[in-house]
């Protein structure tokens, strides 16, 4: 795996920085698996989110790839295994490759 980071556009160093960390990441990571772990987590860390999940489709379920809680990765939840049918947002998201961002931990997407 590799990956490239170009000229910053415009005077945003940090952004640059955390650019740079993730396609790090990137270059080193020699599975899928160390890549999503390690991306979760920066991801996490960066935006200083309590927790960061990433999921794939299995059959008709959703299932945690990797998992980042408060700034460390959370092992006991990686392939967790949640109906798709109850979590329709997220399960469309995943189906059209798109971002799924939820502000409230509360929220049933």
């Amino acid at each position: 795996m590799a990956a490239f980071v170009g000229p910053a556009r415009g005077p945003r160093p940090a952004r640059r920085g955390e650019l740079v960390e993730v396609s790090g990441l990137a270059s080193r990571a020699t599975t899928s698996d160390e890549l999503l772990r390690g991306v979760t987590l920066r991801l996490s860390n960066a935006i200083e989110a309590s927790g960061c999940d990433v999921y794939g489709i299995v059959g008709d379920a959703l299932v945690v790839l990797a998992s980042a809680r408060r700034g460390e990765e959370d092992t006991e939840l990686r392939g967790r295994r949640l109906r798709a049918r109850g979590h329709p947002a997220a399960a469309a998201a995943i189906a059209v490759r798109e971002p799924l961002i939820v502000a409230d931990p509360h929220d049933p997407r």
